[in-house]
């Protein structure tokens, strides 16, 4: 299982989109699930983000759709994340060795 976030508006253009012919054999609940989050969702949070947790079969299929509608690399959103996450912890560790806190000491 993987989680995939997309804002509300990008949610419902996926399910639309696994609703057109050209997607006939949609992961068995994936349908179920879009349209559960779409339906309990506000209807005017558009920009808002929501995760979904989803096997192998329905991250492939939703990360086609998605690549359909935006005509992009459909992993480069994950790629640039994990890569922002990296550079975080990286840039906390080395800023936690030029300022140790009070409570660290060094061993000889």
């Amino acid at each position: 299982m993987a989680r995939i976030v997309f804002t509300l508006a990008e949610w419902r253009s996926v399910a639309q989109e696994l609703h057109s012919p050209r997607y006939s054999a949609a992961p068995a609940g994936l349908h179920e699930r879009l349209h559960a989050l779409v339906r309990q969702a506000p209807h005017d949070w558009h920009e808002q983000s929501f995760a979904l947790e989803l096997d192998d079969s329905s991250i492939e299929a939703v990360w086609d759709a998605h690549s359909a509608l935006t005509r992009c690399n459909p992993y480069s959103r994950q790629h640039e994340a994990g890569i922002a996450e990296a550079s975080r912890i990286i840039h906390g560790h080395q800023n936690e060795r030029k300022n140790p806190s009070t409570h660290e000491r060094e061993i000889p």
